[in-house]
Order: C-alpha cells, then structure tokens, then sequence
C-alpha cells in the first residue's frame, strides 16, 4: 500500500527499490518453505537432523533479506534496475546482494537435499504396526506480549504520549503540514493499540487463555491497519474537516481501529504479537513520510 503511493513512486520509480518490493514476498515464503523440511521426516518416521532444522531457515531468511535489502538500499539512493553498470560508489551494494543471493542458493540446496534423502527413507521403509494414538493433552497458555510490571509502565508511558495527539494545541500544529496531519492519525492509532494491548495482556495474565491466534484475530489485525491507511487518505479526509462533528469521529475511528487491532494482536503470544502491533504502527507512521497532499 505505501509503494502505491503517488510521492513514493515518483521518487522510486524504476529503481532497484521496485524488485526488491517484488521479492520481498519471496523472501516471507520461505520460511514456510523451509518449515515444510518437516513433513517427509514424519513420513519416514524419524526426525529431520537438527544441523539441517536450523540451517535451512537461517540460510534463506539471512540470504533473502540481505539479498533484497541491498535491491532496497540502493534503489533509496535512487540507482536505476536494468543497468548492468551502477553509479561510482554503489558497487558495494551489488557485493552484498550477490553473497545474499548466495546463501539463499545454498540453503535452497540443503533443503532439496534433506527433502529426497527424507522421502528415500520412507519410501525404503518397511511397514510397521501403528503407534497407539496418542492422547491430546492441554493446549499451552498463551503468553501475551506485556508480562511485567515495567512493560506495562512503558506501555502506560507511550500511551499518555500518543495521547498528546489529541490536544487542540497539536492539532492546530500538526494542520501546518500534510505530513504532520498524517502523523498525527498514526499517533491515534497507537494510542488506541496501546490500551487494548495493555488490557488484553493484563486479562490473559488474570485469565489464562489457549496459545495460537484466531480466525477473527487474523482478519482484525490485516482488515484493520488497512483501513486506517485508507480512510487516512487525503481524497476521504479531507472533505471531512469541514464538519467538527464528522472530524471528531474521523478520529475517534482512528482510535477504534488501533484498539481493535491491538486487542487482536494479543492472540497471537509475545513474539508474534508485538510484531505484528509494531508493523502496523509503523505503517502509519511511514505512510506520514511518504504523502505529501
């Protein structure tokens, strides 16, 4: 959605920035490519060597990302794809693309390689008497993304300063600029992220819920971030700010996507979670940066 951006793509237009956006879904592909190593060793009955589990996902995830990531740095710089020779100072960037690329080449081969040994296996194996089904036991607690007091002190902290975007006085100085504007809905939505991620943690501490994330968790924490890009849009808000009441609850329905995605985001345990509010967050603040009217 922010490369779409008018501002955006005329800075970045035909630069190296434009394959790195197209590779950079790759690069999330493969680790669940690399979690697929997995399923030929159940078929053949024993474990995928613990060497391979742990090369396989580091190869590609640090060879993708560097590989795509030197595409990103160097299209920032403006330097143009297609072009066999690159501006005097940005040959260090082909350098590094090239030995991500390499390692990405590499780890794709050891899981090739794990893959037909795994299926070899099974397919050598003889027939056994099947193991007794084993009996479901319970489901681990989730684990939400605040567990500490002094992580709901910083979570407290941030939201009396996301709070600030609500006073008259910042908002008759963030309407100096576009940009500013923008930042300040990114400011809203944080703001209402961060209560229900402090209340959604401080529930799942006192009520202790099953680990894995929802169906309706996942649709809250996709739906919601982009509909706070889109209503952020200047063609949508702006014929809002003629109407004080209309304008308030423009806000207000910032704020309530931030809840809502927040209060999804705990669903998804610590890690998982705070990833996901993070980037959501983020993707406002970006979108600030990256429109200009």
């Amino acid at each position: 959605m922010l490369d779409s951006l008018i501002p955006i793509n005329f800075s970045l237009h035909n630069t190296q920035w434009v394959p790195a956006h197209f590779h950079v879904s790759a690069d999330g592909h493969s680790d669940v490519v690399a979690g697929l190593r997995r399923a030929p060793g159940r078929a053949a009955g024993r474990a995928v060597p613990r060497r391979v589990a742990i090369a396989v996902p580091l190869l590609l995830g640090i060879g993708g990302y560097t590989f795509v990531g030197s595409w990103y740095a160097a299209g920032a710089l403006g330097v143009p794809r297609r072009y066999a020779e690159h501006p005097p100072g940005t040959q260090g960037y082909d350098l590094a693309g090239s030995i991500g690329a390499l390692l990405v080449l590499t780890g794709f081969l050891v899981f090739v390689i794990a893959i037909v040994n795994q299926l070899l296996a099974a397919r050598s194996q003889q027939a056994e008497v099947p193991a007794p089904p084993r009996e479901a036991g319970p489901r681990a607690a989730l684990v939400p993304p605040i567990t500490t007091n002094a992580g709901f002190a910083v979570c407290a902290g941030l939201t009396v300063v996301c709070l600030l975007s609500l006073f008259p006085g910042v908002n008759d100085l963030t309407d100096r600029s576009t940009e500013a504007h923008h930042l300040a809905h990114a400011g809203q939505f944080a703001l209402g992220g961060l209560v229900a991620l402090g209340l959604g943690s401080w529930r799942a501490l006192r009520r202790p819920m099953p680990a894995g994330g929802s169906w309706w968790a996942l649709v809250l924490v996709i739906a919601a971030p982009a509909a706070m890009l889109l209503i952020m849009t200047p063609a949508i808000y702006k014929p809002l700010e003629d109407d004080d009441a209309v304008h308030l609850l423009f806000h207000w329905g910032i704020i309530v996507l931030g809840l809502l995605t927040g209060w999804a985001s705990v669903r998804f345990g610590r890690f998982a979670g705070t990833t996901i509010f993070v980037l959501s967050v983020a993707m406002g603040a970006a979108f600030a940066g990256g429109v200009g009217g």
